[in-house]
């Protein structure tokens, strides 16, 4: 024989128990979708503002590149780690990275 889950107490510590359980899973729900409308929220402004970056220095990037100058090439990638947004940069042309 399995033994039974034993609620002690009336009626009124059945109610509180099935009240805040409803409460515990509401709470739960409405977490996880804000965790995820957070998330994808800052994806867009994450995309937004390295689209932006890409857009400040992409013409000195395309004039290091094409002049082949590291030392132009080198304070445009400071310039993009100086950011919180970007992890890493490095500029390639065909003949290897500057």
């Amino acid at each position: 024989m399995t033994p039974r889950l034993r609620i002690p107490g009336g009626i009124v510590a059945r109610s509180t128990l099935v009240v805040m359980a409803v409460a515990v899973s509401a709470g739960l729900i409405g977490l996880t979708f804000a965790g995820r409308l957070a998330e994808r929220w800052e994806a867009q402004r994450l995309r937004r503002s390295l689209a932006d970056l890409a857009q400040v220095v992409g013409p000195s990037a395309g004039a290091a590149c094409y002049t082949e100058d590291a030392t132009l090439a080198s304070q445009v990638v400071e310039g993009l780690l100086a950011t919180s947004d970007v992890g890493g940069a490095e500029l390639r042309t065909s003949a290897g990275t500057l």
